[in-house]
């Protein structure tokens, strides 16, 4: 009502300023809520970023001009909602790994398909990779995952996301810097899948060289130097695994077949290292 009396919209300073109002008014509404209507209180939450959204869409439409600070305030309330009513209240702990695996895509589809910014929506994306963390880090950690249905397949899905990931952003200027991680989260949790579905120590060990094969034979096909030296970290990995873990307690027949089978790996990588760096990329 203000910025529509007095035509003077927030700017992206001001909207600080009233956010931490914002906040307390959420925390206080959500209290009340889960004291008195606990079953309501998620969609009432929701309902109330609903309301945010109209009172920002009515003061646009009055004004007809942008409302920076008015946006920055409509999507921190939202991701706040979402992350807190919509995903810790509201999704069963059994299922978080699966929502958290699926919400990512959806949010990427729909920031491709619109052409929305990550400047514009970035507390949308803030709150959808606080929740991805939380599970890929129970994933990798293999924490409280008992009751989670098909769990054995989480950090193979994972790992495969993080890869389709970085595939799709490594040559977008503006997403640049968040290639090298997403591509290394991939690799650790493509280990870690090793770690979880297979039992032999020599056989966890030369899973992770073929990773890094894999890594070296697709950076040599789509002329691609980071994916190629990313490789360097798996296969460090995987040799102070062997040297420190896998040989520990391991008979003299079972040490010469694992340092074999590694030694043949960091063969063949060093070869296809070499000629990963004669490409120019």
């Amino acid at each position: 009502m203000f910025s529509i009396r007095n035509k003077s919209p927030l700017d992206p300073a001001a909207a600080w300023v009233h956010l931490p109002a914002l906040l307390v008014f959420y925390l206080l509404q959500y209290a009340l809520l889960e004291k008195h209507l606990p079953e309501l209180a998620p969609w009432i939450a929701i309902a109330s970023a609903l309301v945010v959204a109209g009172l920002f869409g009515l003061a646009r439409a009055l004004l007809r001009r942008p409302l920076p600070g008015g946006e920055l305030l409509l999507w921190v309330y939202i991701a706040l909602v979402l992350f807190h009513a919509g995903y810790l209240e509201s999704v069963p702990d059994a299922w978080a790994p699966w929502v958290a695996f699926a919400v990512m895509p959806v949010l990427a589809a729909i920031s491709w398909r619109h052409g929305a910014a990550i400047q514009v929506g970035w507390p949308i994306w803030v709150g959808v990779a606080v929740i991805f963390a939380i599970n890929y880090l129970r994933i990798v950690f293999d924490t409280d995952l008992a009751r989670v249905p098909a769990r054995q397949l989480l950090a193979i899905a994972y790992a495969l996301q993080l890869y389709l990931g970085y595939a799709l952003i490594r040559n977008r200027e503006t997403l640049k810097g968040l290639a090298s991680p997403v591509l290394y989260a991939g690799h650790i949790c493509a280990m870690a899948a090793a770690l979880h579905l297979l039992d032999e120590r020599i056989v966890e060990s030369v899973a992770w060289g073929a990773v890094a094969l894999a890594c070296l034979g697709l950076s040599l096909w789509g002329r691609d130097r980071l994916l190629g030296q990313s490789s360097l970290f798996v296969f460090a990995a995987a040799a102070a695994k062997v040297l420190l873990y896998d040989l520990g307690g391991a008979s003299p027949l079972a040490r010469i077949v694992s340092l074999f089978i590694l030694g043949v790996i960091f063969y063949l990588g060093g070869l296809l290292y070499q000629r990963m760096l004669a490409v120019k990329p």
